[in-house]
């Protein structure tokens, strides 16, 4: 049996209480929507973090802004604690210290507007899951997959949203299939159409115009939307280019823009973009060694080879490159877009000595 984390003292139920009656029924992360900020001006600022733990996903941490207008940096360190930092206020807020009792590998945030808070959920190399109310601490759901000493069984995973409640999706390297559970832990649905294909990852989308939820299923062939409602494949994502079928894709990203629903998918040999709707190919990007993708907004992304690359989405072209060599802060692992209110939308990167750092578009007073 798992030893239980450190639960909140007295003071900090106290803090968490005062702050659950301050609550606004919205939505969170509003600041960046329709964002028309310069990215070509962004420049470093300062290290954030010292004491981060590193993996060679982008999941080593996730930023986001609660009901309560807190800024949130939620982070891993080597000491398997979970830890979140106010990034307004830049000062640790509280630490849940033995989260897991193995490694962490992997955090991932969603919000659960059906219960008004934040999911963080949390992975480590023994197959075991948890699903954390950042709020307040709590533990809401532990799961374990690890059926054999030396199998890892979880390849990827991602919260689903349905009409009624937020699931988790595991998806299994063994039997090649996609299990749904509810946060109680229950399993609710195993889709096993996808059994004849070698997965490389999942992630969700929520259409809220539509009610409809989908997986989105990275396989060696193509990419394909599994609606979710209906029980069956919605499209599937081919690339014109055969050298790519297979290939990982690393990243995927939802997104929209000018009313048109927008699937982006990178892998090592470069970028591709979908209409997700109609499953026709938009825009290639052909750029060698992208591991990881971010979104600034509809006309730019930051990609992570060597270096940081900031990409015109329409152009293709490399507009400018995010160098640290200069600062003695070594290789960049993951990247991330966040929004502090003092500076704006920001970027926030973690390197290979644990630096979570923070760039800025600056102003002349800062």
């Amino acid at each position: 049996m798992e030893k239980q984390p450190n639960l909140p003292t007295k003071i900090e139920k106290n803090k968490i209480t005062n702050s659950k009656r301050k609550r606004k029924e919205v939505e969170p992360n509003e600041d960046d929507k329709d964002d028309k900020s310069n990215p070509k001006l962004i420049e470093y600022y300062k290290v954030l973090i010292n004491d981060s733990k590193i993996n060679s996903n982008n999941d080593s941490f996730v930023t986001f802004k609660s009901t309560d207008n807190i800024y949130y940096l939620i982070y891993f360190n080597k000491k398997n604690s979970i830890i979140s930092y106010d990034l307004a206020l830049n000062k640790k807020i509280n630490e849940i210290k033995n989260a897991h009792i193995i490694d962490i590998q992997k955090l991932k945030h969603y919000y659960d507007n059906y219960n008004q808070r934040n999911l963080v959920l949390s992975e480590d190399i023994k197959d075991n899951v948890k699903i954390w109310n950042i709020e307040n601490l709590e533990c809401i759901c532990n799961l374990h997959f690890r059926e054999k000493e030396q199998e890892k069984n979880i390849a990827s995973l991602c919260f689903l949203k349905d009409n009624t409640q937020i699931n988790i999706a595991i998806e299994f390297n063994n039997k090649y299939n996609i299990r749904l559970f509810d946060l109680s832990g229950k399993q609710i649905k195993d889709i096993k159409r996808f059994q004849d294909n070698k997965y490389y990852g999942i992630e969700s989308y929520y259409d809220q115009n539509q009610k409809t939820s989908y997986i989105i299923i990275n396989s060696n062939e193509n990419i394909k939307s599994y609606d979710y409602q209906q029980d069956l494949v919605y499209k599937k994502y081919i690339s014109f280019d055969k050298q790519l079928i297979p290939y990982n894709y690393f990243d995927i990203i939802i997104y929209d823009k000018g009313g048109v629903t927008n699937l982006l998918a990178s892998n090592s040999i470069g970028i591709r973009i979908w209409n997700f709707h109609s499953g026709g190919l938009l825009n290639s990007i052909n750029m060698p060694d992208i591991y990881n993708i971010c979104l600034w907004n509809s006309e730019y992304i930051f990609a992570r080879n060597e270096f940081i690359d900031l990409i015109e989405i329409k152009t293709g072209k490399i507009v400018k490159k995010l160098n640290l060599d200069d600062k003695n802060l070594f290789y960049i692992v993951s990247v991330k877009k966040g929004y502090i209110p003092q500076y704006e939308n920001c970027l926030l990167t973690q390197n290979n000595n644990g630096h979570i750092i923070l760039w800025i578009i600056k102003k002349k007073n800062i």
